[in-house]
């Protein structure tokens, strides 16, 4: 390719760079893999034969192995011998094949290769620089077709291997010993499926310009094309990649045939008519030596700190167990540089990024340790800290102090570089440079050194003067400052002279910056008087930065005249990094002479993190392989404050990563995102972790130009209650902040957490990814858009910014979790024991599995420990027997595993024993354990089983599985384990004190069907959460649940935002930790229902929490015990006595009492049932008889109040039927005792003894001296049954009702009412100086007393109780001594809103005789049957035409009661009547609507509150009228309407709700039939006739539409299929053809039948047919015969006018089917 400059253009001397799109060749191989780039002086030609007609000027040839290393820049150089070549990129988005696929694509792996195919490989059996000695070749080859005797092969060989002998045959191929260290994934080692032939070469040659062997045929041997040949030759290795010929010879081995004379091999190598058939291998393997060894200081000052970094390029990889070795200086001489260690050896990162790109950061894969002698270093070892370091090129660092001596690097200052195998401590201190590696090290990689830097005296002073930008990538001019001392001037070199400046890594100086400094950088005066400018008495000659580290830059001053001056300042212009810098320090060197080290500027970028002394990386990959899910975890440090709302932060992901979550859509990344930061508390001088809630905005329709363009009031209403919304689109990952309370000062630790999905092919360069923040400027607030670096430079809302490497991506293993054999799921619980089967599959184009390839799997932290850690790799226990708590199966073959497809996965290959390669320790550090597989079987498949304990823990259960071949290749992928529900510590879902008579006031209830029971839930989290589902399975109504007045407290926010019967969800929740830990979460909800049935043995309970939009802690079928147990009532409670004479008091009752009833719930012996008996004060309990036994008390002591016992009995069973107590031994207190019990209770409660689980639960009894039993079933008496029943001196009472009359006029219903109560009182007459009192509770609910309910008797009063549920009515008389004397009150009331005629519920009065003392009133006598009569209402009636889908003018008439002066009309009308003003129409009077001229002349009515205000009535003996217009429905029976009257103050004085309206008469008369005609066969097509009957249609000017829906019959799921044919309608028995149907079925199997009606149809009675044809389907359990499945139907008809206003509905069911 020839490029010619442009008229007028020139090349000038500095970086250039081109892309050329270029044609892959369709082999892998070319006559030369040299690029060659030439500059030239002129015009040129180029032909075949070269370039012509012009000369040289630079040029170089590039060599593609010398930087095996893609994703490089080039900087071409002038060409010198003396100059390294320098890297070259090639790449093609098509990857090539590797010879093992090209195995596969031809047919060599796994079947027979046809005749006639070709293959060829080549494999050097050590390919270490071996100084002239021989090392092995092994070439297998087939034949494309048979040789003749005179044709010949030839084997050319690659530039760096040089053939030594003749080539043998190979019998055995397993007798071949192969280095460990040679990569040789794409050689097959064993035959696909043949023998080898045979065959002994018969001679061989080398060509003066390619080193080859040549084979000839005389004897004919190579005729076979179906075998496969295998040939051993001996070669040496070159000691580097310069080649051992003078003519670039291709990077290949290559074979072909010819005929001709061998001596003009040359000829025919390049003539291809020549050649008979040919083939080439993949490129050839690379020699095993270290290479491309740099040293780099990030300062060279005598005794300063130092990066002391390298760089080093590896060919083998370094596995697990083996190490990257150095010697330091001092261990060749005692002179050699004595850098000392500052504690222990920490790897960092050493720039340039760009050239060293290894699959991953070397400082990420390795961990180092210094060996000293003292202080000083004598070597370092690197080992790798998971699986294998893969060859590649690297660069690293770690901070040393330099020497304390100056001087130039010497001979003995050296740096050596070794890698091995295994790594000996004891063998790795005998190793001497230049000397011979000990026995017992193997060496990977053959050894190399570079020779250090010198070490410079310091100045005497060296500073960083200013910067005028701190933003990342901005260029900013720095202005620096040194001062000499007399010695560094006398010690300068001769001119030229060169001054260094070494910058932190990342910084870029231009290459070319002779305009891009200043020698005067105060303009001739510097403010502070301190530093001079170079003035004129320098000249700079040049300023250049380096190619490969742009963070060092050269200036070259051709004269320093003037050295008397010691203090000087100059300037120059560099980019910003825009990641960290490793030491943030620079340096100034002048002439290797003197230097000097001071501190850079900080940067408005995110700092690295660092927890106790350990930088965390700032981003962590969890899985990275190529085309799988990901989640990265990106953890930044502000250095400027972030504070909310509409700050945010912004993640940049590379192109090629997509969401994991969404499919077809690339860059959805909310999903599961998460936030947490970790802030400096000044106060405790700790750090106070916080996570918050993030909600998924992307899910709806926010992208991000919606997103900046919101207001914080629309964003914070997208929900309520977040604190970060995620917005993900094209790359940008935007977290805006929303919430006011933010705010993270510097040094806040930000951890950001997402799913990706990798890209499906890896690139060969590291991605870059880019973080962000910004704070809004100005009013309004709206979030800051800034949308890459040129924005963040150009924006004044920016914050911090950074780029952050990315990962390299591995190879992918297939890997797939299994149940055991039998079982459905692997799922669990926290502390639960898990058996599992792991898969691990390698792809089909891959060789099968090998001797010494090993499986490691990296479990979660949080299955750890798996082995002591103080072993180094102990077996792990293979028996699920074993006592500890992780076991592995290698074997695990006994029951064969299927596939998905079913298939049987094959024992393939027999492992060896689990080692653990780490313990872990449970919290950060994984567990790893490894199985070496032992290759005798050619399956792809291998199984591993493992078993344990699930941790109980918030377990993200990823394992990663890394597959290593032998030959050092790695394969890796990441897959999700098995659900783990952490065992949530202290979980409790309590009702609360058990207190059934409320002794100590508490408002929560156990017993079955209560509606007001209050429910705590209380656990301590394992993971923040701001929102809780809670659900019952135990028949608990939680769809009235609202929260707590005391949770409030702790959560000000939380709210109910959906119930229903059994789920509650609440959000706005508050969790708090304390050091971390998070401390116990409690939660109380009231008016929760308790279930219909009892539940004494607890109840069954889920939850699970959320934050923001992410699943968090789940809690399924949580058996929860006595904390929530719901408790049973006796029924038909009853106690008899077989005397009716009264027991005297103070004694024991004779005959006893019998207590009988029925429990709802059985207790068996073995439960020890116990009896509880808790009576009133005074009473005493003995024993009791159950049938012929008697039961002594077991236990008695002191209730909660002082005057009050409890008694315990062991009963010997219960039954869920009759039971039945003789109370043997009951003690009556004195009259006093027995007076002050009435209104008190007895408690009785049936228990059992707890089982050992339920001993440490907290059942919280109000009784205290019970605490040992669980209640299961109870009863409350009152004390006055009790003694009622037993003949007590307490007397019965029946009672009258009578009303008084108000205002002339029976008001029965009125406010106020007045009622008149006679109580006659049976048996003895009860004198009383004191008077008596009456309490009065009504039955049912919403009647009330005023405070002051006084009635019309002078003598009395009455006293509503607070809230109005009873009233005590007093009266000052006396009642004669006689056996039957009556008591009469007088009160007013107050009736229920809604008044109707039906009867009372009972009402009960207790009578009480006052206290002459002021102590507590006597009960005398009591019914809690009372009865008051029906309430008699307001005569009302209701007058209306009901015609059908009309609005119609309505009358109500009602005759007063009583005068209404300024009150309310409420009306009360059906739902499917609608009220209207009516204006425009009249009523049956021809009174204008809407009529409310007998209300009063400022009536106003609403009609949508449908109420009439401002009502005046004063005439009480005129009839009173309103009218208004109503809407008529299409059909229904006579509604009831209803009238309440209210007075001014809002009681209701007069009503009625019983007003009778007038039926609607049916447009549709109904649907006398569906018919269905057979055969009733699978498949079959019936017939089916819908007959409907027409009264009257409403008429229109235009057709009409009449809608059928036909509901069944014909099953669910539907076996109507389709529609054969059109419907046919029929109206009174005519066909009418004319009239349009059509037929349709919708996904429930409904038939929705259409056809239209003429204006003339509507109007008349009509008897409609509709026949349409349906085909029947079978469906599974059916029978053949259908006939029998055919059930009920109904017809839902809907008739519309043309523009689709329904004129009329109905619906009805089928008659007959």
């Amino acid at each position: 390719m020839n490029v010619a400059l442009a008229k007028g253009e020139s090349l000038q001397p500095v970086n250039y760079g081109f892309t050329v799109e270029m044609e892959n060749a369709n082999t892998g191989y070319s006559t030369r893999d040299y690029w060659e780039i030439y500059t030239h002086d002129g015009p040129c030609t180029l032909d075949a034969s070269g370039i012509l007609g012009c000369q040289d000027v630079d040029g170089m040839d590039i060599d593609t192995q010398t930087t095996p290393v893609q994703g490089i820049n080039m900087w071409p150089l002038t060409s010198t011998p003396s100059q390294l070549i320098p890297p070259f990129h090639t790449f093609s988005k098509v990857l090539g094949l590797n010879m093992l696929q090209v195995l596969v694509a031809v047919g060599y792996v796994g079947q027979a290769a046809a005749a006639g195919e070709m293959l060829f490989e080549v494999l050097i059996t050590d390919a270490r620089p071996s100084d002239g000695a021989e090392v092995t070749a092994l070439a297998k080859f087939m034949l494309k077709e048979a040789l003749d005797p005179a044709d010949k092969l030839c084997i050319t060989m690659p530039r760096h291997f040089k053939p030594r002998g003749p080539a043998q045959a190979v019998t055995d191929v397993a007798q071949i010993e192969i280095y460990d260290a040679v990569v040789r994934e794409g050689f097959y080692d064993r035959s696909p499926g043949r023998e080898p032939i045979d065959r002994t070469a018969s001679g061989w040659w080398v060509d003066i310009n390619a080193w080859a062997i040549t084979l000839a045929n005389d004897d004919g041997g190579f005729t076979d094309t179906s075998g496969i040949y295998y040939l051993n030759f001996m070669v040496e290795v070159a000691d580097s990649y310069s080649p051992l010929v003078a003519y670039p010879t291709p990077n290949t081995f290559f074979i072909f045939s010819y005929t001709g004379d061998p001596t003009l091999i040359e000829d025919e190598f390049r003539d291809p008519s020549k050649r008979l058939f040919a083939a080439v291998s993949h490129p050839a393997q690379p020699i095993n030596m270290l290479m491309n060894a740099d040293v780099s200081f990030s300062t060279p000052g005598r005794s300063a700190d130092n990066l002391l970094g390298f760089g080093i390029q590896t060919f083998a990889g370094i596995p697990a167990g083996g190490c990257l070795h150095m010697k330091f200086p001092p261990s060749k001489s005692a002179d050699g540089q004595k850098f000392k260690a500052k504690g222990d050896c920490l790897l960092q990162h050493v720039g340039p990024t760009d050239f060293y790109t290894p699959p991953a950061p070397f400082h990420d894969k390795m961990k180092c340790s210094f060996g000293v002698d003292g202080t000083t270093i004598m070597e370092v070892t690197m080992t790798p800290t998971e699986g294998e370091l893969p060859p590649g090129r690297y660069r690293f660092g770690f901070e040393v102090a330099n020497p304390d001596e100056a001087g130039l690097d010497s001979a003995t200052d050296i740096f050596y570089f070794y890698s091995f195998k295994e790594c000996d401590e004891t063998l790795l201190k005998d190793v001497a440079p230049d000397e011979d590696v000990p026995s017992g090290l193997f060496e990977l990689d053959k050894s190399t050194s570079i020779v250090s830097k010198p070490i410079v005296a310091p100045f005497t002073k060296a500073a960083l003067l200013s910067s005028n930008s701190s933003k990342p990538g901005d260029v900013s001019e720095l202005v620096f400052g040194f001062e000499t001392s007399s010695a560094t001037l006398s010690a300068l070199s001769n001119a030229p002279h060169e001054l260094v400046i070494i910058a932190p890594d990342g910084y870029v100086f231009p290459l070319v910056c002779d305009d891009e400094h200043s020698l005067q950088p105060f303009n001739g005066t510097d403010p502070s008087g301190e530093y001079s400018d170079f003035g004129e008495s320098f000249a700079v000659d040049s300023c250049t930065a380096d190619a490969q580290m742009r963070s060092v830059v050269t200036l070259i001053f051709a004269d320093w005249s003037d050295k008397t001056q010691k203090t000087y300042a100059f300037s120059i212009n560099v980019s910003n990094p825009t990641s960290y810098p490793g030491l943030n320090a620079f340096s100034i060197v002048l002439d290797n002479v003197a230097g000097g080290t001071f501190a850079g500027t900080e940067l408005d970028m995110f700092m690295p993190v660092v927890v106790d002394t350990v930088k965390i990386p700032p981003l962590t990959a969890s899985n990275p392989v190529v085309g799988s899910p990901n989640r990265l975890t990106f953890d930044l440090n502000t250095t400027q404050t972030i504070t909310g709302p509409m700050s945010s932060l912004t993640i940049k992901v590379p192109p090629d990563y997509s969401s994991s979550t969404t499919t077809g859509t690339a860059n959805k990344m909310c999903p599961q995102a998460s936030v947490t930061i970790s802030k400096p508390d000044n106060l405790t001088q700790s750090s106070v972790s916080t996570e918050y809630s993030v909600y998924n905005a992307s899910a709806g329709t926010m992208s991000l130009a919606t997103l900046f363009d919101s207001s914080l009031a629309q964003l914070t209403d997208i929900k309520s209650g977040t604190s970060i919304i995620c917005v993900s689109e094209g790359g940008w990952l935007v977290f805006l902040i929303v919430d006011d309370d933010i705010d993270w000062p510097p040094g806040t630790h930000i951890s950001i957490a997402f799913d990706v999905m990798n890209p499906n092919i890896a690139s060969p360069a590291l991605p870059s990814f880019a973080a962000w923040s910004c704070a809004p400027k100005g009013l309004p607030a709206k979030p800051c858009g800034v949308d890459g670096l040129p924005a963040f430079l150009a924006s004044e809302a920016s914050l911090d910014y950074a780029v952050i490497p990315g990962f390299g991506l591995l190879s992918q293993v297939g890997v797939e979790w299994r149940p055991p054999e039998g079982e459905e799921s692997i799922e669990g619980e926290g502390e639960q024991s898990f058996t599992a089967i792991l898969l691990v599959t390698l792809d089909s184009s891959l060789l099968p599995p090998s001797n010494d390839d090993v499986i490691d799997i990296k479990m979660p932290p949080a299955f750890g420990p798996i082995c002591d850690p103080a072993l180094s790799s102990p077996d792990l226990p293979n028996d699920p027997d074993d006592d500890r708590a992780f076991w592995v199966m290698p074997q695990a073959n006994a029951v064969p595993v299927t596939d998905v497809g079913g298939n049987t996965v094959v024992d393939s290959a027999v492992q060896r024993a689990a080692t653990c390669v780490a313990a872990g320790d449970g919290r950060t550090a994984a567990p790893v354990f490894r199985v070496s597989v032992n290759g005798t079987a050619d399956g792809l498949t291998l199984n591993v089983t493992v078993g344990g304990k699930n941790p109980n823990a918030a377990v993200v259960n990823m394992w990663t599985v890394t597959y290593t071949r032998a030959s050092g290749k790695i394969y890796q992928n990441t897959v999700s384990g098995w659900l783990i529900s952490p065992a949530l510590p202290d979980v409790a879902f309590d009702l609360g004190v058990y207190d059934p008579l409320g002794v100590k006031g508490s408002q929560r209830t156990r017993l079955k069907k209560a509606d007001s029971a209050v429910l705590n839930v209380s656990f301590t989290p394992v993971q923040a959460f701001d929102q809780i589902t809670i659900q019952s399975a135990s028949d608990f109504d939680l769809s009235k649940v609202e929260v707590a007045e005391e949770s409030l407290a702790d959560h000000p926010n939380a709210e109910v935002v959906s119930k229903a019967a059994d789920e509650v969800t609440v959000t706005g929740l508050r969790v708090k930790s304390e050091g971390g830990m998070f401390t116990l979460f409690s939660l109380a909800l009231t008016n929760v229902a308790l279930p219909e049935d009892a539940f004494p043995e607890g109840s069954l309970w889920s939850l699970s929490t959320v934050f923001g939009t992410t699943q968090r802690d789940r809690l399924t079928d949580y058996t929860e015990g006595i904390e929530a147990c719901v408790l049973g009532e006796w029924a038909d409670v009853a106690i008899t006595r077989a005397s009716t004479e009264r027991p005297p008091p103070n004694a024991k009752i004779s005959p006893p009492p019998v207590l009988t009833f029925t429990s709802d719930v059985a207790i068996t012996p073995a439960q020890m049932p116990l009896l509880i008996v808790v009576p009133p004060p005074g009473f005493a309990m003995g024993t009791i008889a159950v049938g012929d036994s008697t039961i002594p008390i077991n236990s008695s002591g002191q209730y909660t109040d002082p005057e009050r016992m409890i008694y315990t009995y062991v009963l010997p069973s219960v039954s869920a039927v009759r039971n039945t107590l003789e109370l043997t031994d009951v003690t009556l207190p004195n009259d006093s005792m027995v007076d002050g019990s009435i209104g008190m209770d007895w408690l009785w409660v049936l228990g059992r003894q707890p089982t050992i689980h339920e001993t440490d639960k907290d059942f919280e009894w109000a009784i205290e001296g019970v605490k040992g039993t669980l209640p299961v079933t109870h009863k409350v008496m009152p004390s006055l049954t009790f003694l009622t029943s037993i003949g007590s001196p307490v007397s019965p009472l029946t009672s009258t009702f009578t009303m008084a009359a108000v205002g002339g006029s029976t008001a029965v219903g009125a406010m106020g009412a007045e009622w008149d109560v006679t109580l006659e009182i049976q048996g003895t007459g009860i004198v009383s100086e004191a008077g008596y009192q009456a309490k009065i509770t009504p039955g049912g609910g919403g009647w009330s007393f005023s405070p002051i309910c006084t009635g019309a008797n002078d003598t009395g009063s009455c006293v509503g109780m607070a809230g109005g549920t009873y009233a005590v009515v007093s009266k000052g008389v006396s009642i004669a001594d006689s056996p039957h004397k009556t008591l009469s009150f007088s009160f007013r009331m107050n009736h229920p809103a809604n008044i109707t005629a039906n009867t009372m519920n009972p009402w009960t009065i207790l009578v009480y005789e006052p206290s002459a003392t002021g102590g507590e009133p006597k009960e005398r006598a009591i019914t809690t049957e009372a009865s008051p009569p029906s309430v008699v209402v307001t005569e009302t009636s209701a007058h209306y035409t009901p015609i059908a889908k009309e609005i119609v003018p309505v009358t109500l008439t009602f005759k007063p009661t009583m005068p209404v002066l300024d009150g309310t009309l409420k009306l009360t009308v059906p739902a499917d009547y609608v009220l209207a003003g009516g204006i425009g129409m009249r009523d049956s009077s021809n009174r204008p609507l809407p009529y409310l001229g007998d209300l009063g002349p400022n009536a106003t009515i609403d009609i949508q509150a449908q109420e009439v205000a401002s009502v005046y009535i004063e005439d009480t003996s005129a009839e009173v009228h309103v009218s208004m217009a109503m809407s008529i429905p299409a059909s229904g029976d006579a509604p009831t309407f209803g009238i309440n009257i209210l007075d001014e103050g809002g009681m209701i004085i007069m009503g009625n709700n019983a007003i009778k309206g007038k039926p609607v008469a049916s447009l549709l008369r109904g649907v006398p039939r569906v018919v269905i005609t057979g055969p009733f066969l699978d498949g079959a097509v019936v017939r089916v006739t819908v007959a409907i009957d027409v009264e009257t249609l409403p008429t229109t000017d235009a057709t009409t539409v009449l809608r059928l829906l036909v509901k069944g019959p014909f099953g669910v799921p539907p076996v109507v299929s389709q529609q054969l044919g059109p419907c046919s309608p029929s109206i009174n028995g005519y066909v009418a053809a004319y009239i349009t149907c059509s037929l349709s079925q919708t996904e429930s199997g409904v038939i929705q039948l259409t056809f239209a009606l003429a204006p003339e149809q509507a109007g008349q009675q009509m008897a409609i047919e509709l026949s349409f044809s349906l085909l029947l389907l079978p469906r599974e359990g059916d029978p053949e015969e259908l006939g029998t499945r055919f059930g009920p139907a109904s017809v839902d008809v809907t008739y519309e006018s043309p523009g689709g206003t329904e004129l009329f509905t109905a619906a009805h069911a089928v008659a007959e089917v």
